[in-house]
């Protein structure tokens, strides 16, 4: 105030009467926090489930993974969790029952022994319990500029157990190269990032504008 930084003043004094709020009471028509939890459960149920799945194609994926190689999906070492978890960042947000994946880290050898144990059995009698497999759904603000009423403008962070994310590591490291992707994805696959399109853009647009030619874009 001293500085006649009105705007300041006022932002640093709203946040002192709504210490830590970062949200809205408020979204879409849904008021309040119980509202407003079911408008995100079935916001969230409808989007989750948009794309099919195709269970014939994933029990091909999984035939050709045990043809090939029997031991492919049923066995894991303590050295496989090891590798998942280099694999897997620090200092991310934690799951459900409050675990990290230092937690995991620093846990030792003998426990990657046992969890690579259970993993195996799981894999044996092809059952998880639902306790592996909790997820929380967290809505994100896009635009915090933005009207945060709007359903729109947050997108879904899910903070799986740190347990599913070693399991979906190893699973994926045996079965990758059965996996089939368009050559339009770039995102999400191995030696390829969202930078190439990007790249390969800039380049289509300066070929044309150094040769003084138009260029049509097909939708």
């Amino acid at each position: 105030m001293a500085q006649n930084n009105y705007n300041s003043f006022w932002k640093i004094i709203s946040r002192s009467r709504t210490p830590g709020s970062a949200f809205t009471s408020k979204v879409g028509s849904a008021e309040g926090p119980t509202d407003v939890c079911s408008i995100w459960l079935d916001h969230y149920k409808h989007l989750f489930n948009s794309v099919p799945y195709d269970c014939t194609k994933m029990v091909k994926i999984v035939y050709n993974v045990t043809s090939t190689n029997s031991e492919a999906i049923e066995r894991v070492s303590s050295r496989d969790i090891s590798a998942a978890l280099d694999a897997m960042m620090n200092n991310k947000a934690g799951d459900c029952y409050g675990l990290c994946t230092e937690h995991y880290k620093l846990a030792g050898n003998l426990y990657y022994r046992v969890l690579a144990m259970c993993i195996n059995v799981m894999m044996t009698h092809g059952y998880i319990p639902v306790d592996a497999t909790q997820t929380i759904i967290y809505p994100t603000v896009k635009d915090k500029k933005g009207d945060l009423s709007f359903v729109s403008n947050y997108h879904p962070i899910a903070l799986a157990t740190i347990f599913s994310k070693i399991l979906e590591h190893i699973i994926l490291d045996r079965i990758y190269e059965h996996l089939d992707t368009t050559d339009n994805q770039f995102g999400f696959k191995r030696k390829h990032s969202t930078l190439m399109p990007v790249l390969l853009l800039k380049e289509i647009l300066r070929f044309y504008c150094d040769h003084r030619t138009n260029m049509y874009v097909c939708f």
